[in-house]
């Protein structure tokens, strides 16, 4: 079993807007053995997107948008000692966005405006990194990692974004017996 936890910025783009965000999440899941040093790597897990724009109105609007992902890749060790190993893996994932939350402050006070289930993204998924074991059951990775979109389907257009993360990630595996 396997949780994650990443950091990290992405450069999200909208209809009208280009902008730095920051990127958080978790995952759960799990990285079944292909063959000696090969791994297939599943997990299902939240992320959430936070900036913050001024509107046409010249409103400030802080967004927060919230994705359900999974990932899917296959993931290569290399062994640098015996409790110590360098990877990359590579894969793809899907983001389904299901809560965009805006809120709006004037001079008149602060408006909030929530909207469920905008749409989806698909894109491509790599990363490198060091995984340690710390005992028979437990080990942690330490990684780099970027996701990028290429294909999307929302509702409306207005919606739609297109992210391009990079992130520190931090796993910690417990072997199930």
């Amino acid at each position: 079993l396997k949780f994650s936890s990443n950091v990290g910025y992405t450069t999200g783009e909208m209809k009208a807007l280009k902008k730095i965000m920051l990127s958080t999440g978790v995952n759960i899941g799990v990285e079944l053995y292909i063959k000696h040093d090969l791994f297939f790597n599943t997990s299902a897990g939240f992320s959430l997107l936070r900036f913050d724009y001024s509107d046409t109105a010249n409103n400030s609007v802080f967004n927060s948008k919230y994705f359900l992902n999974i990932p899917l890749s296959i993931k290569k060790y290399y062994t640098v000692s015996k409790k110590s190993w360098v990877f990359w893996d590579f894969g793809i994932f899907a983001n389904y966005h299901f809560i965009d939350k805006k809120e709006i402050r004037n001079i008149s006070g602060n408006n909030i405006k929530k909207q469920n289930d905008l749409g989806f993204n698909f894109g491509m998924l790599g990363s490198f990194g060091f995984k340690t074991i710390f005992s028979n059951n437990l080990s942690v990775d330490i990684g780099l990692s970027s996701q990028t979109d290429y294909i999307s389907s929302y509702k409306n257009e207005s919606d739609k974004i297109k992210t391009d993360k990079r992130m520190l990630v931090i796993s910690l595996y417990r072997k199930l017996k």
